[in-house]
């Protein structure tokens, strides 16, 4: 069990971690300053120091108490102006209605980067099977099936989603993220000229960034991995493409070269795109 929370603990290799990510004293500083950070629920005027003021002054003990704060709270701390309040209070509110990515992102589960985000959240629609799974041992070991299913998961990122929704702590702190008005976007059904496609590029490209061609995928509703399967559609080779070329046309993948890739996205040698 955990040294400061008593909450059970988890081990990965020679590491243990304690499973009550949302509300273990320990964590709280961690996991508030990325449940705020720009690419999660980009809360702004909340930096790490300023999440850290608020902890020392008992004013939050979890993530849900952002969405408790008031105004005249802030502007009554140190270096806090009424302007600076009143604008980090208007930033929390507008972060009430998040995509769902980006808030299963936000929470800080383990091995769960945005991109795992984005496919749980393709996936389930809402949070609500992932905190419904624990009413039963049976409906537990069917979530962890289904998120194997998915691919780019895994059975480690499964294991881990299905261990931080089995503590209650963790399903406490969102259930009062909804009861104070957190709402998250549900994804809506896409399409697009990769609708359904997982995308693996390897090699050099020359006239679009590896980041870049990744967004241009997902834009179109594709999915990009980094490794190569009989599970991927597309192998975009680049320039000393190597031995994933050569497994692709041994699976019967189909390959196409930059030129062809960056043309369906109507991008030209003229019109390069993420140098």
């Amino acid at each position: 069990s955990c040294p400061v929370c008593r909450a059970p603990v988890v081990r990965d290799s020679a590491i243990l971690y304690c499973t009550a990510r949302l509300t273990c004293p320990a964590q709280i500083l961690g996991s508030i300053a990325h449940f705020v950070s720009k690419r999660a629920m980009n809360i702004d005027g909340l930096g790490k120091k300023q999440v850290a003021q608020l902890i020392e002054s008992a004013m939050i003990k979890s993530v849900a108490d952002l969405y408790s704060l008031k105004a005249e709270e802030l502007s009554g701390l140190d270096r806090w102006a009424k302007t600076r309040a009143n604008n980090t209070i208007e930033s929390i509110e507008k972060s009430k209605r998040p995509e769902l990515k980006r808030l299963i992102y936000a929470l800080g589960i383990r091995g769960v980067g945005e991109s795992a985000g984005r496919l749980i959240a393709e996936r389930f629609k809402s949070l609500a099977p992932l905190m419904d799974a624990f009413k039963s041992e049976e409906s537990a070991r069917q979530l962890y099936s289904d998120l194997k299913e998915i691919h780019g998961i895994g059975e480690e990122i499964a294991a881990s989603v299905v261990q931080f929704f089995k503590e209650a702590h963790n399903r406490e702190v969102i259930e009062r993220l909804y009861a104070n008005g957190v709402r998250p976007r549900t994804p809506k059904e896409v399409s697009g000229i990769m609708a359904g496609k997982t995308v693996l590029f390897t090699g050099t490209l020359r006239g679009i960034s590896r980041d870049r061609a990744r967004e241009l995928v997902e834009s179109e509703a594709g999915t990009t991995v980094t490794s190569i399967s009989k599970k991927v559609d597309i192998l975009v080779a680049g320039e000393k493409a190597g031995s994933k070329r050569k497994k692709a046309h041994e699976l019967g993948i189909r390959i196409m070269d930059e030129k062809e890739f960056t043309e369906l996205f109507g991008i030209t040698p003229e019109h390069k795109t993420g140098q």
